[in-house]
């Protein structure tokens, strides 16, 4: 390769990992949320309850889904220890059996590391679904909940940071790969070809006491089952008995849950997130 040949040669590699350089500061720490204690109640039956939206039927017009942002949403509850909780209250409504489908939405490299605490009507706790219980997927985090026939009691969601996860990273990476042709006259013709190019960036997502978040309940029923049209004698609307109790989660003692319905450490049996270092 000849010596005009070969700097052009330079020039080009050069521009072009120039223009894949450079990053932003991003994210550097969790974000926690200011809670005002002299806004806090002490019962959670002070607190109103907003109802979980439903999905419509099949055949009709899917709902879009409004998410939520948990700091517009939050309350100040004083738990059983006296510490400050802010949470935000959900309210059921509907037929069971059910799926309660949770999706945490990561945002600036920010996402609400929620534990879901499930209530009675008279606000004792039934059970938690733990942060961990989610599942990393693209950008956001999502969970159900099955509520079954035995679980008619459920009245009640409670959101509010999972203790055991605010503060935490989630670390994921990313590449870009491109190919640029080029053209370059030199004396006596021209060179030509194409050049790989790429950037691979980690990505850390700030486990956090605020967030954006969506909720969405609809009847759950068996998938054999509705595609046979329900059992003989029943109507296909009727959806009570087509979903065999799937287990869940036992319901667990310990500190964490808002007011009476403290108890919030259910068992840990989902799908763990990866890649999680404390910045405590």
């Amino acid at each position: 390769m000849s010596a005009t040949r070969r700097a052009a040669w330079i020039a080009l590699i050069g521009s072009l990992l120039g223009a894949c350089a450079g990053s932003g500061a991003g994210i550097t720490e969790a974000r926690r949320l200011q809670i005002d204690p002299a806004s806090c109640v002490g019962d959670i039956a002070q607190v109103k309850a907003v109802p979980i939206p439903r999905a419509v039927p099949e055949k009709t017009k899917k709902a879009e889904i409004a998410p939520f942002e948990f700091e517009d949403l939050a309350h100040c509850l004083l738990a059983a220890d006296g510490k400050p909780v802010p949470m935000a209250l959900f309210e059921t409504h509907g037929p069971v059996p059910a799926e309660i489908r949770i999706v945490l939405m990561v945002n600036s490299s920010i996402a609400f590391a929620a534990a879901v605490d499930l209530l009675d009507s008279q606000y004792q706790h039934v059970r938690t679904m733990p942060f961990a219980d989610f599942v990393r997927r693209g950008s956001s985090y999502t969970g159900s909940l099955f509520l079954n026939e035995s679980e008619q009691n459920v009245r009640y969601l409670v959101f509010r940071p999972d203790a055991d996860s605010v503060g935490l990273t989630h670390t994921t990476t990313s590449g870009i790969g491109n190919r640029t042709p080029y053209v370059i006259p030199i004396p006596g013709g021209i060179m030509y070809g194409s050049v790989s190019t790429g950037v691979e960036q980690v990505l850390k997502t700030w486990l956090s006491e605020v967030g954006s978040f969506s909720i969405i309940a609809s009847e759950y029923r068996h998938p054999t089952r509705r595609a046979a049209g329900g059992d003989a004698g029943a109507s296909p609307e009727d959806g009570a008995n087509d979903m065999p109790a799937p287990p869940h989660p036992r319901a667990a003692g310990g500190p964490g849950a808002p007011g009476r319905a403290r108890g919030g450490g259910g068992e840990r049996a989902g799908a763990k997130i990866g890649h999680c270092e404390s910045v405590r």
